[in-house]
């Protein structure tokens, strides 16, 4: 399937940046994660108890990752599959800023292009972020 533009936007707000992931992956819901796994902002279709406890996952998961293969470079994105729906984690640092992870549900898989452009967006955009 051909992968959708993205136009690298300018985002002020963690709100802002989620909702345009949303709507640029027509995910369900978005949360973000500080580096030690709490949950900063939040939008869509949040479950009774909310994205703490899969915040602190992702970035368990992204540690152990790294650990097991440092040479493989940073990691930008996990992409993990359950019952209909995905949920990916995209890894979004600078040298100036702790890590973030941006969490979207979603509901069908999305390319590698297409996570790139939005890896690439969040990153651009990380100064701005408060």
């Amino acid at each position: 399937a051909e992968e959708p533009e993205l136009v690298l936007q300018k985002f002020d707000t963690w709100e802002n940046c989620i909702a345009w992931c949303m709507s640029s992956t027509r995910a369900e819901a978005a949360f973000v994660v500080d580096s030690q796994g709490f949950v900063i902002a939040s939008r869509g279709r949040i479950p009774s108890q909310g994205f703490e406890g899969a915040g602190a996952e992702l970035i368990c998961s992204i540690e152990q990752l790294e650990r097991i293969a440092p040479e493989a470079g940073r990691i930008l994105c996990v992409d993990m599959e359950f019952d209909k729906r995905r949920i990916i984690g995209f890894v979004a640092s600078s040298d100036e800023t702790p890590p973030f992870v941006v969490g979207l549900v979603a509901p069908e898989p999305l390319g590698n292009e297409t996570k790139h452009k939005i890896t690439q967006q969040i990153v651009t955009n990380l100064p701005n972020l408060d």
